[in-house]
């Protein structure tokens, strides 16, 4: 229980999360994580080719939908 506080610690303090970290602090299952990257605009970016997470974005979104 003590790792998954300061992993979610470290997490916390990233402007960018990875898919992977993103999955670990947020809870949500990678498709379900595209998806509504995809689906809502300026919650993340494509570094190269991979999809990074705005956290802060991402936190405030999650705050105003009822479900996902």
């Amino acid at each position: 229980m003590d790792n998954d506080n300061n992993v979610k610690e470290l997490l916390s303090d990233k402007y960018l999360l990875s898919v992977s970290e993103a999955i670990r602090y947020f809870g949500i299952n990678s498709a379900k994580l595209r998806n509504i990257s995809k689906e809502y605009s300026g919650i993340s970016l494509y570094n190269g080719k991979k999809l990074m997470i705005k956290r802060n974005k991402f936190e405030q979104l999650l705050d105003n939908l009822d479900n996902i």
